[in-house]
């Protein structure tokens, strides 16, 4: 049998959708107000907020830019070039 997905303390559901929509909504109206006829960027990391992003970006009323970070975990002993 595999394990689960997710452990124990995530069997219940702490944010219902609406919920969290209702938020996004309301940071997305926070942040028009706190930059008034500014274009945005919004930036976000891949593989982690994209789906976030989206829905901020869809509420956000004003000219936006989305531009998305790649990163790579630290691993100790493994050396890169930064050149």
């Amino acid at each position: 049998m595999s394990a689960p997905l997710l452990p124990d303390v995530c069997d219940a559901v702490l944010l219902d959708a609406a919920t969290i929509a209702a938020r996004v909504g309301e940071l997305a109206r926070e942040i028009v107000e706190d930059h008034p006829g500014e274009e945005l960027r919004l930036v976000t990391v891949l593989r982690g907020g994209l789906l976030f992003l989206a829905d901020l970006a869809r509420q956000i009323d004003a000219p936006l830019t989305i531009d998305f970070l790649a990163v790579t975990p630290y691993t100790p002993g493994r050396a890169e070039s930064c050149g």
